[in-house]
């Protein structure tokens, strides 16, 4: 050990006083970086590139065929008028607008999902960037770049709440420590723009309401450092913004918890409070992102968190403690109701992201600093190397994780739902939209409302009557069956026309 030490130290001398850097190295200061974001954005590429395919959920089909029932202008209104009981409107402006042009083709969908996610890395980037370094929010990106356990994201478009969320939520925390590192305020038109990247963020989905915390949270651990020259409305300007977004807040939680609102009565969003439920939910998502299936108890999840905060604390690192308390507070949304898969906490999982950068980075230095028994700064050349050595070593730790855990497999509700759609496409492309249709059998659960709403979005038909037997009370006799324009079967999997 002690000679595989003497060899590191050696190796990091001869660097530190090497001449200048040799044009290689000095290409490698603008290449390698674009290299490393470019590997960054392929991870999520190949490992979910068979989610670019998938076809439309029966989430999908309602949330498309709610927001086709409604004008384009009370959308908008709803957007406007965020406080009102309206379902994640900004969901729903994007699922009018793809529907619009795209109908019920699958592609467009997904397209502009992945879209959403590559987008998000670079903002994870930004804003880790911000808090810590650059290098940190490169890695921060790497770890936050794909996961089994975001599934859903890759495969079920009705996750495009929780990604316009991150969007807009990382948008607006961006904006706002990107000015504050500067060490100034948010002026009047910096911050108009930035509540309303919040209001878009809370249309998008209920995960935003934390925002106004965290914005608490960045002022303690990082305002003391970061707040510019102090003037009698300091205090104001500091404050200022984490306290009108908690403003911003409070009537939007009323209108969800209103009795229109579609969340309220829903057993899928009832809250059981209690600490056991919290750790128990934090557990879970932990859990599901790097450990097998009842690895972690409560008592573990407990002690986890704990060791994390210990780590944060007794580093000195600003932006560990911050790292911790975003991954304690933000789940707070999802953390009281029933558990999900990893895509309810993707915009948690920055603080996951940036705490495991922050740690490896300093680890590094702390390493480098033994070993040369200086806390001098380093050679340009030693620098860049030991940046690249740390981002390969975690990249292929990345992949051989990534590997040992698959992707599953696409739901047969999405087989159902495009069998449905190629067979549809060939048998009847076209109906009047005053003909009523009938299915005397179906592969589709009988509580499943997709067939109805995709054959109305497919014909562009809001009152086009579709009936399945397996629906009805009572099975109708000859005549009954004999008055529908059109009658469907399938036999196993395949649809066939009894009735032209």
């Amino acid at each position: 050990m002690q000679h595989l030490i003497g060899r590191f130290k050696m190796g990091i001398t001869t660097l530190s006083a090497a001449s200048p850097a040799p044009t290689s190295l000095r290409r490698s200061r603008y290449l390698l970086p674009f290299l490393a974001a470019a590997i960054v954005a392929a991870l999520p590429l190949w490992f979910a590139r068979s989610g670019l395919f998938v076809y439309l959920t029966g989430d999908d089909t309602m949330n498309i065929y709610k927001a086709w029932r409604e004008p384009h202008y009370r959308i908008l209104l709803e957007n406007l008028f965020y406080f009102t009981p309206a379902y994640r409107p900004m969901g729903s402006l994007v699922y009018r607008l793809l529907y619009d042009l795209a109908g019920v083709h699958a592609l467009p969908f997904r397209i502009v999902c992945f879209a959403l996610m590559l987008g998000n890395l670079y903002l994870l980037y930004r804003t880790a960037a911000a808090i810590s370094t650059k290098e940190t929010g490169l890695l921060a990106a790497l770890f936050g770049s794909y996961n089994a356990a975001f599934i859903d994201l890759y495969y079920n478009t009705g996750t495009i709440y929780d990604l316009l969320c991150f969007t807009f939520y990382f948008l607006a925390l961006g904006l706002y420590v990107h000015v504050r590192k500067t060490g100034q305020y948010l002026n009047t038109r910096t911050l108009i723009v930035f509540l309303i990247l919040y209001v878009c963020a809370l249309n998008s989905k209920e995960m935003a309401v934390t925002l106004p915390a965290i914005l608490f949270v960045y002022e303690l651990v990082f305002g003391r450092d970061v707040h510019a020259v102090q003037s009698p409305g300091h205090r104001v300007s500091r404050w200022g913004p984490a306290v009108l977004t908690a403003v911003l807040t409070v009537p939007y939680v009323l209108g969800k918890f209103a009795s229109p609102s579609p969340l309220t009565g829903n057993d899928a969003y009832r809250l059981h409070l209690g600490l056991r439920t919290y750790f128990r939910a934090l557990g879970h998502y932990l859990e599901i992102f790097a450990l097998p299936p009842g690895s972690l108890n409560l008592s573990a999840s407990i002690l986890i968190l704990l060791l994390l905060g210990t780590i944060a604390i007794l580093g000195r690192r600003r932006s560990l403690l911050f790292a911790w308390l975003f991954i304690l507070i933000t789940p707070l949304p999802v953390a009281f109701v029933g558990l999900r898969g990893g895509y309810a906490i993707y915009v948690s999982t920055f603080g996951i992201a940036l705490f495991l950068a922050v740690s490896i980075v300093e680890s590094r230095r702390a390493l480098a600093r033994f070993v040369t028994g200086s806390d001098g700064p380093l050679a340009f050349e030693t620098r860049r190397l030991m940046q690249f050595d740390t981002f390969v070593a975690c990249l292929v730790f990345l992949l051989l994780f990534h590997n040992s855990r698959p992707l599953g497999d696409v739901s047969l509700e999405d087989n159902r739902l495009r069998s449905l759609a190629m067979q549809i496409r060939a048998i009847q492309p076209k109906i009047d939209s005053t003909r009523r249709m009938l299915f005397l059998d179906d592969p589709f659960p009988i509580e499943d409302w997709a067939p109805l709403s995709w054959l109305r979005l497919y014909y562009r038909a809001p009152d086009l009557v579709v009936d399945r037997i397996k629906r009805m009370p009572q099975m109708p006799d000859r005549n009954e069956i004999e008055s529908y324009d059109c009658i469907f079967t399938f036999n196993e999997a395949r649809l066939s026309r009894v009735k032209p």
